[in-house]
């Protein structure tokens, strides 16, 4: 994970290794010391293995937007303020 400040990803304030991405920061609970309790992103890299090749659908909840891409491609794109939602998006591996 990398934490930034604001919404444009360009000034870093933190970062570590989440083995599972399952978070609900809520009531001035805070990602990191250095991360503001509000107006900041974060973005995640990594791999997923899939047990089988075909079509497969991710799904993410989140508040105030996200964006999520597989291989390069852009398969989910609800970047935009919003109460928490799912936004779910399907690709071929």
């Amino acid at each position: 994970a990398e934490f930034f400040k604001g919404r444009e990803f360009t000034e870093l304030l933190a970062s570590r290794v989440d083995p599972v991405i399952d978070f609900a920061w809520e009531d001035g609970e805070l990602p990191d010391p250095a991360v503001p309790s509000d107006g900041f992103c974060v973005r995640w890299t990594g791999t997923v293995t899939v047990p089988k090749s075909g079509r497969w659908t991710f799904f993410v909840t989140s508040d105030d937007g996200c964006r999520l891409f597989v291989d390069g491609k852009q398969v989910v794109d609800a970047w935009r303020d919003r109460a928490p939602e799912e936004s779910s998006g399907t690709t071929e591996l």
